[in-house]
């Protein structure tokens, strides 16, 4: 989820995933997908399906046994009714950006009057929001730990970058409050990794990461640029 046109680098990095969580596979791999899906909202559709769909190449070669389960898992969001929906984009909305939640929406109202409806509608309640009874959720603080990872990935996008950096460290309130969902799926060490040093680490972390598939990339390129034996 953190590369851009990196097919070749992805089935590694799921590999690697999967292998070091051999006793709970079906899990890590639900999280790689709704990991995957989320990034919808912050490095756009076409993006998200090539990595959706490198991540299901490579279950299928790999462990068709792990991708038969999770074709039996529904995890569709299928909006109940538009209020509903609208709740819960609103109440994850205020949650990243108060106290500037308000501000933010006639803002983007400005650039275009349907922008915030889209937003709110289609990305932070039907897409950005877990799916209700969801069989390993994200939750609000894994959200946001997605958008810095991929717009930090993606670059030339720091307005964005700072916005959900701001949500990722303020969701340090909302969890001494115990008003934060999720939080069993990250393990320990949660109150760190929203604090200033975790923020950082994760940045850095991305950034290390970002090179890694950049130098692998060329290297690959390299080698398919060889002159072809001609024995």
């Amino acid at each position: 989820t953190l590369l851009e046109e990196s097919d070749p680098s992805l089935p590694p990095l799921h590999r690697v995933i999967l292998q070091k969580a051999p006793y709970c596979k079906v899990k890590s791999a639900l999280l790689i997908r709704e990991t995957n899906l989320k990034t919808i909202s912050f490095i756009g559709i076409a993006k998200a399906i090539n990595s959706l769909g490198s991540f299901y190449s490579t279950l299928k070669e790999d462990d068709p046994e792990t991708l038969s389960n999770l074709s039996t898992i529904n995890q569709r969001r299928v909006p109940t009714s538009i209020e509903g929906n609208y709740k819960k984009a609103l109440q994850l909305w205020k949650s990243i950006y108060t106290p500037f939640d308000e501000k933010l929406i006639q803002k983007l109202s400005s650039f275009h009057p349907d922008l915030p409806i889209h937003i709110l509608h289609s990305h932070y309640g039907a897409l950005l929001s877990d799916p209700i009874n969801s069989n390993g959720p994200i939750g609000r603080i894994g959200t946001s730990l997605i958008a810095v990872s991929t717009l930090r990935s993606a670059g030339k996008l720091g307005p964005q970058l700072t916005s959900h950096v701001f949500g990722l460290k303020k969701s340090l309130d909302e969890i001494k409050r115990g008003e934060v969902d999720g939080i069993q799926e990250l393990g320990t060490g949660v109150e760190w990794l929203v604090s200033d040093l975790g923020v950082q680490w994760v940045i850095e972390s991305v950034d290390k990461l970002s090179k890694i598939v950049e130098v692998s990339q060329l290297e690959l390129q390299e080698l398919e640029n060889l002159p072809k034996s001609k024995l």
